[in-house]
């Protein structure tokens, strides 16, 4: 125990790497009572972005974690609702289609999901027998009940068999009829009616366990995208006839268009027939955020501490599994204890302390003064004119006021401004300082601005995805510990600042680099499209007069490019939003009545270290439709000459420099 690193306690940020058993491990946001699966009599579509734990919060309402060893007081009531996550194998069911069995391919693919989910209820009743539930008697029933051979003629049993070895029974079957996908000449060696028999094994246990003759099961469907369209068909024709007993439910990524055809001449609809819970958007929100990430921090840390001292004091005394204790949670003092904890260890600088950073470096400081010296050779006024150590925010953005155009930034007028302090300082520090911190960092490639260090950045680059969350902080205690070869007491801890961001570019870089790639069949093509908008959006952040600073999201004018004609076009928008590459909101912020796009699209800010650009929202390109054409589909010579105009119109003086990423034959660029 005493080799533990604190970083190993963030390694596991998938879902697939932890048990299925949560209780005690998922942290339940405070508004979970509004979207608790179990609330619900019909179907429920659950959506939301890559890494934004559609799988996590699936498996929290199924058996292994209700029915947790971990769990005390498990009463009759627990069972009335039961969970079963189910996630295809499509590798299995790739097979499973009209082309490859032209006869009885809906067969077989109802015997699968059928086979599968009669496994997990028998799993399920292994699960009840050794949870902690209060009642022997119900156990001890649990394990002698037996489905007679006629009952379970279906699953080709010569002899009666215990519901508990149910599962052996069904995972021997799948594997046959695995085996006969290979080479389907002779008929299947099981096929059945998969809904219709699991309600038939329901019917039954109901009898004989008057326990459970209330339950109802909820089986939840993951990655349902991956289902083939006809399979999606079938799924979709039960989900339109949920009931209890059986209610299905699926989860998929947001923004995938499910085919909502169903096996007969009715389709699905929402409201009717299913309702949708957006993670990102309705479970975690602006609001809920913060404290979920805070409290997701604070538990893998207060876990690490537990392991190596069982008498550790716990700083979050409350169960973030349990659902009575959300109230307590949602506690304005909790909040507020919770956020300071975090912040005391991942802190960030504030505006004064990252403009004393500035004043502090002698390159930094020297690059600031050139800036304004750039501006004044020519006039009667000294670079200490414009200078003041009271006064250091102000100060900085002198170096880009200075360069813009309009006769009131002219030398004279801006320094009486500055002289006199005028309130016009206190808008123009908040619009223009962040700009101008970026834009002096980015001048130094071996200097990692500390803006981006800090849990208040973490969660805005982050974007309601828990995975980016526990990268950002499993790579800075990574490096933390590399320079620290003891962990404090938890009082003590505290991760730099200067860490925390040299750990978000590398988070950044290694999303850019290496994930993106390989994280669909059009990996290359969104890493392809992510530079072309990153290098403009920089090449915007290279202006030294930072008169519209932060460009980082875009509109393009007057067009639904939703519907865009290029079916290429299209392609790659609806992956760069699947994969949550770019993020589509409501246009609402229009200044004139040209502006009338029907979306704004924001670069993930996970990307913003890597490009050294702003995460946050701020002011957006608008691109003609002809421009918004070159930079998802125009070839590398089209781009490089519109690079080239808005670097004109900027007076910017970055130049091409050549990369190895491609997208095909298309070698993109990025500019230093």
């Amino acid at each position: 125990m005493e080799d533990l690193k604190l970083s190993t306690i963030f390694s596991k940020k998938r879902a697939e790497a932890l048990p299925d058993d949560l209780w005690g491990k998922y942290v339940l946001p405070l508004n979970y009572a509004q979207y608790n699966l179990f609330n619900f009599g019909n179907s429920t579509h659950i959506i939301g972005g890559r890494g934004s734990g559609k799988t996590m919060f699936l498996k929290y309402h199924c058996f292994p974690t209700m029915l947790s060893v971990n769990r005390e007081n498990i009463n009759d009531i627990d069972l009335e609702k039961i969970g079963i996550y189910w996630k295809p194998d499509t590798d299995f069911l790739k097979f499973i289609n009209k082309d490859y069995l032209p006869i009885g391919w809906e067969g077989i693919f109802k015997t699968y999901v059928g086979l599968s989910l009669i496994s997990e209820l028998s799993k399920f009743v292994k699960t009840l027998i050794n949870s902690n539930h209060k009642s022997d008697k119900l156990k001890e029933l649990l394990k002698e009940l037996i489905i007679p051979k006629e009952k379970a003629v279906f699953l080709n049993a010569v002899e009666d068999i215990l519901l508990i070895n149910l599962d052996e029974k069904c995972e021997f079957l799948r594997s046959e009829l695995n085996d006969w996908l290979n080479y389907p000449l002779d008929k299947p060696p099981v096929v059945f009616a998969a809904k219709e028999k699991i309600l038939y094994l329901i019917e039954y246990i109901f009898q004989k366990v008057p326990a459970l003759e209330k339950s109802c099961f909820y089986v939840f469907i993951d990655e349902y995208e991956n289902l083939l369209p006809k399979q999606q068909e079938i799924i979709n024709s039960w989900m339109k006839h949920s009931s209890a007993p059986l209610i299905f439910s699926v989860a998929y990524k947001k923004h995938y268009q499910i085919n909502a055809n169903t096996t007969g001449p009715e389709k699905i609809t929402r409201i009717h027939d299913y309702h949708i819970i957006d993670l990102e958007e309705d479970v975690y929100g602006e609001k809920n955020y913060s404290i979920l990430a805070a409290e997701i921090i604070l538990s893998n840390i207060q876990n690490y501490y537990l392991q190596k001292n069982p008498s550790f004091e716990k700083i979050i005394e409350f169960n973030l599994s349990s659902v009575s204790e959300l109230k307590l949670r949602n506690n304005p003092l909790y909040k507020r204890k919770i956020l300071k904890q975090i912040r005391d260890i991942f802190p960030l600088y504030s505006t004064l302390e990252l403009a004393e950073e500035i004043f502090n470096d002698g390159a930094l400081y020297g690059k600031l003064k050139e800036l304004m010296n750039m501006r004044l050779k020519n006039t009667d006024f000294k670079v200490n004119d414009f200078i003041n150590k009271d006064y250091l925010r102000e100060s900085i953005i002198n170096a880009s006021l200075l360069h813009r155009k309009s006769k009131s930034f002219e030398a004279e007028n801006l320094k009486k401004l500055f002289d006199n302090n005028s309130i016009k300082y206190k808008e123009w520090v908040n619009s223009t300082f962040v700009s101008t911190l970026l834009y002096l960092y980015s001048t130094y490639t071996d200097k990692v601005c500390p803006y981006y260090g800090g849990f208040n950045r973490f969660v805005l680059m982050s974007k309601n995805n828990v995975r980016h969350l526990l990268e950002l902080c499993h790579k800075s205690l990574i490096h933390y510990e590399i320079e620290n070869s003891i962990i404090p007491e938890i009082d003590l801890l505290y991760v730099p600042v200067e860490i925390q961001a040299k750990s978000a570019r590398s988070v950044s870089r290694e999303e850019f680099e290496h994930k993106l790639p390989d994280i669909s069949s059009y990996g290359t093509k969104l890493q392809w499209l992510v530079e072309r908008l990153g290098n403009l959006y920089f090449l915007s952040q290279k202006r030294k007069s930072q008169s519209e600073p932060e460009k980082n999201h875009f509109v393009v004018l007057g067009n639904n490019i939703e519907k865009h004609e290029n079916k290429e076009i299209q392609k790659l928008l609806f992956e760069s939003k699947i994969w949550t590459v770019l993020i589509a909101k409501k246009n609402t912020k229009s200044k004139d009545v040209l502006d009338n796009a029907f979306y704004e699209y924001h670069l993930h800010p996970i990307f913003a270290p890597y490009f050294q650009i702003s995460p946050r929202q701020k002011r957006k390109f608008e691109f003609s439709i002809s421009e918004f054409e070159i930079i998802f589909n125009g070839d590398n010579l089209s781009y490089k000459e519109l690079y080239k105009e808005y670097a004109k119109k900027w007076e910017s003086e970055e130049t091409f420099i050549e990369t190895k990423v491609s997208s095909k034959n298309q070698s993109t660029m990025y500019f230093g």
